[in-house]
């Protein structure tokens, strides 16, 4: 499992606006496995509430767009999980 609260080490030509997307990718994440966790009875629905709470809050287009996809999903913890799991894959855990 991948340490999601270590802090992210930015090369020297990254944007402000990559950095700020990446921030908030990392705590779409976090809130939307936490919202899941907290709520084990139903847990798609409290993913799906967090995901509107978090696009009236987040600035990036990219993370607005993937929270937009988030809420029109059947299942979106799944999809949480699938992007967690792509997101290990490119850091190389396993």
């Amino acid at each position: 499992m991948i340490n999601l609260s270590l802090p992210i080490v930015y090369p020297a030509d990254t944007t402000q606006q990559q950095r700020t997307e990446s921030e908030e990718f990392r705590s779409m994440l976090l809130t939307c496995l936490l919202a899941a966790e907290l709520n084990r009875d139903k847990p798609n629905t409290a993913v799906r509430n967090a995901c509107a709470h978090m696009l009236k809050r987040f600035e990036g287009e990219r993370t607005r767009k993937i929270l937009r996809g988030a809420m029109q999903q059947a299942l979106p913890l799944a999809y949480m999980h699938k992007l967690l799991k792509l997101v290990e894959s490119e850091c190389g855990v396993k």
